[in-house]
Formats: structure tokens, C-alpha cells, sequence
């Protein structure tokens, strides 16, 4: 949900920083550049908790971080890779479903990520951490804790 209010108040900030004369180096560059690193940054997390929930059963201390990414990535692309596979058999009516499907899967999980990498503020929060408003305060009354 997230994700899909970023994409769709893009192109309004887009404008917005285009129409300010400073804002234009920011609107050419930095946000491009922003979005493809959020989305980077989001499909490695999202890649990792696709082989965290599929290998739920598995001893997953025994891989490392960057292989769990990696199958992740991989079962990810499993559209791709029978896209390709169909297409090189020549069977083209398999060949455009598997591009459907892999479109469809590239958004949602490009649109995932981008929600979760804006929600944890591009990893250096975790998500529902500290909310927008809230002041957590520690209160010692008498050598008591409250």
C-alpha cells in the first residue's frame, strides 16, 4: 500500500521540484537515483524473506545471508527464466504468459519493497520502531522504574 502511494505521488514531487530552481538538480538526479537504490535495497530484503519463508523448515544459520539473497532472488525470477526457456524453444503463447506473470510479479514485489524500504526509512529503522509523534520516557521515582 505503501509502496503503491509512492509510485503514484512521484510524478507530483517530480513536478513540484522541477517548478523550484533548486529543486532541479534534486528532481533530475536525486530522485531517480533514489527510487532505483530503494528499489535495490527493498528486492535484497524482499529476496530474503521469500528464502527465510520458503526454507522455513531448513537449518538457515548454515547459509549465509548473501546465498539466502540469492535463492531468493532466484525463486523470484523463476517467470524470467521460463520466459526465456519458452521463448528459446519457440513456443510463443507459453512465452507471453510467462511475460504476464513476470511483469505482474516484478511490480508487486518492486512495489513491496519500495513500501518497506520507505517504512523502515531505507533500512536504518525497524519498521513500527518509533511512530511519527511519540516520545518514550523513562521516569525513575524513588529508585523505582515506571
Amino acid at each position: 500500500m505503501v509502496g503503491f502511494l509512492v509510485l503514484v505521488l512521484l510524478l507530483p514531487a517530480f513536478i513540484l521540484l522541477v517548478i523550484t530552481v533548486i529543486g532541479i538538480p534534486v528532481a533530475l538526479l536525486g530522485l531517480p537515483l533514489a527510487l532505483v537504490g530503494a528499489g535495490f535495497l527493498g528486492l535484497a530484503a524482499f529476496s530474503l524473506f521469500v528464502s527465510d519463508l520458503l526454507g522455513s523448515g531448513q537449518a538457515q544459520h548454515q547459509e549465509g545471508r548473501l546465498m539466502r539473497t540469492t535463492t531468493g532472488f532466484l525463486i523470484l525470477q523463476a517467470p524470467v527464466i521460463g520466459l526465456f526457456l519458452f521463448k528459446l524453444v519457440d513456443v510463443s503463447a507459453l512465452s507471453i504468459i510467462f511475460l504476464i506473470v513476470s511483469a505482474l510479479v516484478f511490480f508487486i514485489v518492486f512495489t513491496c519493497s519500495l513500501g518497506a524500504t520507505v517504512l523502515t526509512r531505507f533500512g536504518t529503522r525497524a519498521h513500527g520502531e518509533a511512530r511519527v509523534g511519540t516520545v518514550q520516557v523513562k521516569v525513575e521515582v524513588e529508585g523505582e522504574n515506571r
